[in-house]
C-alpha cells in the first residue's frame, strides 16, 4: 500500500513552481520538464541517479483553446531513473467522448498513466480564474473516471487553493481526471447541490458550443436576449430569428437546469427538452455559413419543425472536420413538416445528412421537399438523415445528390436494409393463441423482434436473442388498442447496420388471432410514401 505524503509533498508541488528547481531531464513531446527536489541531486553520478528513489515533478503548460480553463499541471511523485520513463500526463481533448463531454467540465481532461510506478504521486492542477464562466472557485471538484466500469467517482481528498488557483489531489490509479463545476453537474444528474447554487446569466459568458465548434454566422446574427425570451416555442420570420434559435439550442438548452434564465414565459414545459420552431416566413440563407440545431454537448433535443408551406433557400453548412452535421445536428427526436428545403449544401465528416446529421430517436417527416446536395464519408452520410434509424417519411420529395451523386433513400439505414436484407433467410409464424414463433438459426448477431405499426411507424424493438417465442401476452401490452393494423418481422446486424432476415407477418389488431395473419404482407397495405422504421 502506498503511504500517504500528501501535506509534505503537496509543499513540495507548491515550492517547485513558485521557486524553480533545477532541471534534470526533459520530456519530448510535451515539453515536459523533471525537476529535482534538492540541488543536492545534481551531485549523483548517472548510475546513482538510476538506483535512488528521489522526488521528481513533471511540469506543462496546458494550452487547449477550446476548453482554457487549465493553464498548467505538475505531476509529482518519487522514483528511481527518470520520471518521463516511469509515467506520462497530458490534457486530452477531445480524447474519450464520455469523458470530454460531462457536463460541467473545466478545462480539458488529463490523462494519466504509469502512476503506479510513482510512490506517492500528486497532481497539481493551475486554472484561470478568469476563464471560469461565473463559477464560484468553491464548487471546483474533481473526478476520476473508470474506463472498465465506464463510470465516474469522486476524489473526496481533492484541495483547492483559491490564493494559487490550484487544485492538488492524490493520484490513486491510471485514468482520466476532470475538473468540473459541482452544481451544474449535480443539476443535470439530479444530485441535491443546493449548497452549490450561484447565480449566472449564461449569455454574458462564451459557451462551450462556442469554444468548442464552428458557429458559422450564427453569433453575428443572433439576439441572445431574444433567444431568452422566446425559449423553447419560437416563431421565427428572419434569419436572425432562427440563429437566435439555434443559438438557445446549442449554447443554452442545458443552463436552464443550473443558470438564471428566465423561461417563465414558455408556453410548454421547461422542464422536458422540447424544442419547436415555427418557421412564419421565407427564409434566404444563402449569404450565410450556418450550423446545425443541436450537437453532442448541449440537451438531448426533441425537435419540432413547423414550415407552414414557407422555403429555406440556400441554407450552407461547411464543417468538414465535424460529425453531425445537418440543418439539425445531433438530437433526441425530430418532427419535420410542410417545409421545402432548395440549394442547399451540406458538408461533414460523418453522420451528415441535409435536415439532420444523426437521430436515432422517432424521427417522422410530412410534407418535406428537400433540394440540393450533401457531403460526408460513405456509410454514414445520407439525403434527409446520416445517422440514426430509419425514419417515418409521409409525401416527401428526396432530390439531394450525396457526395454528387443521385442517392433514392432517405438515409443510409433505409439504403442498407434494400441492399441487406434477405426474407428468405429464416420463417416467423402465428400460432392459434397469436404468439409469434421463430427458427433457432445461427451465425447472426443481435436477432430482434421488430414491431411497426400500419404506417410504418415504430412500436417495439426487443431483442431475441434468447427468445424463440414473442409471447401474445407481449404483443397485447405494447401494441396500442388504436392500431388496426401492425407487422412483426425479425431483423439482425448485417455488417454495419441492422437488415431484415425474415418474412412479415401482418397482424390484424381488430379480429381475433386465428384469422388476423397473413404471412405474406403485400406492401401495398402501407402508403408508398411511408418508410418503415426500427
Amino acid at each position: 500500500m502506498r503511504k500517504r505524503r500528501f501535506c509534505t509533498v503537496a509543499a513540495v508541488i507548491l515550492s517547485l513552481a513558485l521557486c524553480g528547481c533545477s532541471v534534470i531531464g526533459t520530456g519530448s513531446e510535451t515539453e515536459s520538464n523533471v525537476y529535482n527536489s534538492s540541488n543536492a541531486e545534481s551531485s549523483l553520478t548517472s548510475e546513482e541517479l538510476e538506483n535512488t528513489v528521489r522526488s521528481q515533478s513533471i511540469f506543462q503548460e496546458v494550452d487547449v483553446e477550446e476548453k482554457p480553463e487549465i493553464k498548467q499541471l505538475i505531476l509529482t511523485g518519487s522514483c528511481k531513473g527518470d520520471i518521463n520513463d516511469k509515467c506520462t500526463v497530458h490534457p486530452s481533448y477531445p480524447g474519450h467522448v464520455l469523458v470530454s463531454n460531462t457536463v460541467g467540465i473545466i478545462g480539458p481532461p488529463i490523462e494519466i498513466s504509469g502512476s503506479g510506478e510513482l510512490e506517492d504521486p500528486v497532481l497539481a492542477l493551475i486554472y484561470d480564474e478568469s476563464k471560469l464562466r461565473g463559477v464560484p472557485e468553491k464548487n471546483i471538484k474533481v473526478m476520476h473516471f473508470d474506463e472498465e466500469a465506464q463510470k465516474f467517482a469522486m476524489i473526496d481528498n481533492a484541495l483547492t487553493e483559491e490564493e494559487s488557483n490550484t487544485v492538488r489531489f492524490p493520484v490513486d490509479t491510471d485514468g482520466y481526471y476532470i475538473l468540473l463545476d459541482i452544481y451544474q453537474y449535480g443539476s443535470v444528474m439530479g444530485y441535491d447541490v443546493a449548497e452549490y447554487a450561484y447565480e449566472k446569466d449564461a449569455t454574458e459568458y462564451e459557451s462551450d458550443w462556442e469554444l468548442q465548434t464552428d458557429t458559422g454566422d450564427i453569433m453575428k446574427l443572433a439576439d441572445k436576449k431574444w433567444a431568452v425570451e422566446n425559449a423553447p416555442r419560437f416563431h421565427v420570420k428572419t434569419p436572425g430569428q432562427l440563429a437566435s434559435a439555434v443559438y438557445y439550442c446549442n449554447a443554452l438548452s442545458l443552463e436552464k437546469y443550473y443558470s438564471s434564465l428566465d423561461l417563465s414565459n414558455s408556453l410548454i414545459d421547461t422542464s422536458s427538452n422540447d424544442v419547436m420552431i415555427f418557421i412564419e416566413d421565407d427564409l434566404e440563407l444563402s449569404q450565410y455559413q450556418w450550423a446545425p440545431i443541436g450537437w453532442r454537448n448541449s440537451a438531448s433535443l426533441n425537435v419540432t419543425i413547423e414550415g407552414e408551406g414557407h422555403i429555406i433557400n440556400g441554407l450552407k453548412i461547411d464543417q468538414p472536420s465535424k460529425q453531425e452535421v445537418g440543418f439539425t445536428g445531433d438530437v433526441a427526436s425530430l418532427s419535420m413538416r410542410d417545409i421545402t428545403f432548395t440549394n442547399a449544401s451540406v458538408r461533414g465528416s460523418m453522420f451528415v445528412g441535409l435536415l439532420c446529421g444523426e437521430c436515432y430517436g422517432n424521427k417522422e417527416f410530412t410534407n418535406v421537399k428537400a433540394d440540393g446536395n450533401v457531403y460526408g464519408s460513405e456509410d454514414h452520410t445520407g439525403a434527409f438523415i446520416g445517422a440514426g434509424s430509419n425514419g417515418k417519411y409521409i409525401n416527401c420529395t428526396n432530390n439531394v445528390k450525396v457526395n454528387g451523386k443521385d442517392y433514392p433513400y432517405y438515409c443510409p439505414s433505409e439504403k442498407h436494409i434494400s441492399e441487406k436484407s434477405d426474407e428468405s433467410i429464416t420463417t416467423i409464424t402465428v400460432d392459434e393463441e397469436g404468439n409469434i414463433h421463430r427458427e433457432d438459426i445461427k451465425g447472426y448477431d443481435n436477432i430482434g423482434w421488430v414491431i411497426l405499426d400500419e404506417n410504418g411507424g415504430h412500436i417495439l424493438t426487443r431483442s431475441a436473442k434468447n427468445e424463440l417465442v414473442l409471447d401474445k401476452e407481449i404483443l397485447d401490452q405494447v401494441v396500442p388498442a388504436s392500431c388496426k393494423k401492425y407487422t412483426v418481422q425479425l431483423h439482425a446486424w448485417i455488417d454495419v447496420d441492422y437488415a431484415y432476415i425474415s418474412n412479415k407477418l401482418e397482424i390484424d389488431n381488430t379480429v381475433s388471432h386465428d384469422s388476423s395473419v397473413t404471412e405474406d404482407f403485400d406492401d401495398s397495405c402501407v402508403a408508398e410514401d411511408v418508410s418503415e422504421d426500427f
